[in-house]
């Protein structure tokens, strides 16, 4: 029987702590959000979210870039253009720099 009565009243303190939970639970969300919001201006914690942002997108363009212009330069006939549009480049500098003689018209 001792059991049963401390059951009950066991039983009867839950329902207590229960039903005050419920009753101040607009109070305790008030207070846990008013300490939640010093704890985070203080640590300026959305500068440090905007930061790691910016730095994540910033490596992940140039990851992007990367593998786009591996992708492109993949391609023999890029490759090629490339070479071509290089060779003139540099010999038209040369010449340019009288380091190179002039090309003889047939």
């Amino acid at each position: 029987m001792e059991d049963v009565r401390i059951h009950l009243e066991v039983e009867g303190m839950r329902h207590q702590v229960v039903h005050a939970f419920a009753s101040h639970q607009g109070v305790i969300r008030e207070v846990v959000e008013e300490r939640l919001k010093c704890v985070l201006d203080d640590w300026r914690i959305d500068n440090d979210v905007d930061d790691a942002i910016r730095i994540e997108l910033g490596s992940i363009v140039q990851e992007i870039i990367r593998e786009e212009v591996a992708a492109l330069l993949g391609s023999s006939e890029v490759r090629g253009a490339l070479q071509i549009a290089v060779a003139q480049s540099l010999t038209g500098a040369l010449r340019a720099r009288g380091l190179l003689p002039e090309r003889e018209e047939a």
